[in-house]
């Protein structure tokens, strides 16, 4: 999901109503959309790849409210769909050298508005992995 406005949006699922879901929310880690670190759930990232990358989730019952200017993914882990009953993947030694390169490029280049786009695609890499 991606929500481009300057404010925050509600979601609603009403086909799991009382149920727990975990969310995922990233944004950016500065003071606007061109920083060059990325928060999850409003926690600072470890951009170096030297402690691999945790992702935790947040876990919210009812309305889902998701962040101002921010992408990320909601698990239902009760939905009863054997691939979100699967434990997130961890990070591997190839994660986390593509981490290192990546931060070291953003640094060096100067592709502050180009990030947002590259961690989107990070991080859907590393669920995948």
């Amino acid at each position: 999901m991606v929500n481009v406005k300057d404010e925050p949006v509600t979601i609603n699922l009403p086909q799991f109503s009382g149920q727990a879901v975990d969310v995922y929310w990233f944004t950016s880690g500065g003071e606007d959309v061109l920083s060059l670190d990325i928060r999850l759930n409003d926690v600072l990232m470890d951009s170096s790849g030297k402690n691999g990358i945790s992702f935790t989730p947040k876990s919210i019952q009812g309305s889902i409210e998701m962040p101002a200017l921010s992408y990320g993914f909601i698990v239902i882990p009760d939905a009863n769909v054997e691939k979100c009953r699967d434990q997130p993947p961890t990070t591997t030694p190839r994660s986390r050298a593509l981490v290192t390169k990546h931060y070291e490029y953003s640094r060096s280049s100067g592709a502050a508005l180009k990030m947002w786009f590259v961690n989107l695609c990070l991080t859907l890499y590393f669920i995948v992995m």
